[in-house]
């Protein structure tokens, strides 16, 4: 027969002792063991710091943004040149060819702010002459010696048009562009005393005085852009 004095003791010794032991299986105090023995970090480990806004974290790198062009408007196309930006005129030296034939270059400067284009062949009206009144040894006349005429418009050759580019040409401000007078000495019937020119599809004209050219019934000219020789 057992003593219950002893029976009540040793419950009372077994008690805390079976409290104080771990679970079977249990991993270390803050990991929880899987099946496979890995070790997964238990909710109460303290979170992994997080980088500032606009760092990045370390063994990663962050994206930078690319710059983005500027935007740039589109440049209006040059409108085709108008006489008055054309507004200076001069003669250039030209060429001779052998023989009678010769060319004279015109020049005509952009004196405008803003680039523009021309295409095609001049128009030209011929002026006055170079003829002077002739002064006779002791008959003193009027006029002797001055110009017979610088106002009537000449009646002048037929002027065609050389072959060459007319594709527009693009002048820009204080820029230059050429073309040719082409004529023949041999049947020089006047020296006008000054040209207009009529730029194509332009409202007005350009006088180039003193041209030192010839109408001759074989006259021509370049286009616009493209001179002579």
């Amino acid at each position: 027969m057992r003593n219950p004095l002893g029976v009540l003791l040793l419950a009372v010794l077994l008690v805390p002792a079976a409290c104080a032991a771990p679970p079977v299986g249990s991993a270390a105090p803050g990991a929880a063991a899987d099946e496979t023995g890995t070790a997964e970090q238990a909710a109460s480990a303290p979170a992994t710091a997080r980088a500032p806004a606009g760092q990045g974290t370390a063994g990663t790198s962050q994206a930078v943004p690319s710059a983005l062009p500027p935007t740039t408007q589109a440049a209006a196309a040059p409108a085709r040149c108008r006489a008055s930006q054309l507004g200076q005129v001069r003669r250039a030296k030209g060429r001779s060819f052998g023989g009678p034939v010769v060319s004279a270059d015109v020049v005509l400067t952009n004196i405008s702010a803003s680039a523009c284009f021309v295409s095609g062949w001049v128009g030209l009206v011929f002026v006055g002459s170079t003829t002077r009144t002739a002064c006779v040894a002791g008959q003193p006349q009027s006029g002797c010696g001055e110009l017979v005429d610088t106002t009537s418009t000449v009646r002048g050759p037929r002027v065609r048009h050389l072959t060459g580019s007319s594709d527009a040409v693009v002048v820009g401000p204080g820029a230059d562009v050429a073309f040719s007078m082409v004529f023949s000495t041999d049947d020089c019937f006047e020296q006008p005393y000054r040209v207009r020119i009529r730029i194509p599809q332009s409202e007005g004209d350009l006088t180039l005085e003193d041209p030192g050219i010839c109408l001759s019934q074989d006259f021509s000219v370049t286009p616009l852009g493209s001179t002579a020789g």
